[in-house]
Order: structure tokens, then C-alpha cells, then sequence
């Protein structure tokens, strides 16, 4: 498993394990962080890959990957006028690969969502009128489907990863005869 570094804003509740070393010191060790939300794992590089590398091991990737894909897109095109050509070449593509991805009945990573919400994404990806309330609407509609993917994943590949998390840091406290609970 991947490990995070402790920073400042991790608070700690262990009991110093003396005489592990030759020298008897003290130390804390460096344990897996048990993240409290989706939105912290996603929002943190470290937690994000482990959690990446945990899904495709869970045979659940395909959810992580198209929130992620659909933040990329969002970040990119949400705030910005998509009044050039190229800009919209550009959204255009970024949209015809999440749908290739995620959405097309082909794709091996095919996410599950509402066949209805699924019908009106395809619909709105399929047109090539370019306006901007066409492009509102694409927008409008992945982030509807990122939603129903986000509370599907956060309902269960998330929960799954906790446990995990939570199992390597108790193996590894009683590896180290750590005393205490964790707090993070």
C-alpha cells in the first residue's frame, strides 16, 4: 500500500513505542491514512493514486477514472467562453473521448448510469450545432453524470477502500506495537 506523509494538520493519538531501535528511542511510524471522504482522496495526489491502484485491484476503476476525466473536463471548459472554433474542436473532442471511455456500449470501462441520462448525453454529444447553450447543456449533463457516478463510488468502491485502509493501519500499529488509536 501507498503511504502518506504526516503533515502538520494530522493529529496523532499513539503512545510512543520505546526500544524499538538498538539505542531505545522513541518514533512514530508513517501509517496509512484512513481518508474520510471521497472528495479528500480525490482532492489529494497520494491518496488519489492509492485509491486508483486499489479500484483496479477491486475490479472498480471505471467509476474513478471517468470523475476524474470529468473534472479534467470541467476545469478546463467550464469558466471559459467556447467561442472560438478551437475551442470548441477542442471540448468537442474531450467529450467524444469520455463518451468513447465511459459511455459508449463498446467501452470496456462502460459506467453505469440511468438509461434516460445516458440517452440525453448521447443525444447532446451527437450535436454539432456548436451553440453555446448546446455546449451549457453538454457540460450540464456530465456534471449530472458525475454526480450519479460520484455517490455510486463514494456508496461502495470508497467504503471498501476505508475498510482497507483502516485493516493496514491496525496491522501495521500491531506490526510496531503501537498502543493508541489514530486520528485522522
Amino acid at each position: 500500500p501507498e503511504f502518506n506523509v504526516v503533515t502538520a494538520e494530522d493529529s496523532f493519538e499513539f503512545e510512543m513505542t520505546p526500544g524499538l531501535f538498538q539505542n531505545n528511542e522513541s518514533y512514530v511510524a508513517e501509517l496509512p491514512v484512513v481518508p474520510t471522504s471521497l472528495s479528500q482522496v480525490l482532492a489529494s495526489s497520494d491518496l488519489r493514486n492509492d485509491f486508483l491502484k486499489f479500484s483496479s485491484k477491486d475490479l472498480a476503476i471505471e467509476g474513478p477514472e471517468f470523475i476524474l476525466q470529468v473534472d479534467r473536463i470541467l476545469e478546463l471548459y467550464k469558466n471559459i467562453p467556447l467561442d472560438s472554433v478551437e475551442a470548441r474542436n477542442s471540448f468537442n473532442a474531450a467529450l467524444d473521448s469520455l463518451y468513447a471511455d465511459f459511455l459508449s456500449y463498446k467501452s470496456p470501462f462502460l459506467i453505469k448510469i440511468p438509461n434516460r441520462l445516458s440517452e440525453e448525453l448521447k443525444n447532446a454529444l451527437n450535436d454539432t450545432s456548436l451553440s453555446p447553450e448546446t455546449n451549457s447543456e453538454k457540460l450540464r449533463l456530465i456534471e449530472k453524470a458525475r454526480k450519479v457516478v460520484y455517490d455510486r463510488v463514494n456508496g461502495d468502491t470508497f467504503i471498501r477502500y476505508q475498510q482497507y485502509q483502516r485493516k493496514e493501519r491496525n496491522r501495521m500499529m500491531k506490526k510496531l506495537g503501537m498502543r493508541g488509536r489514530g486520528t485522522i
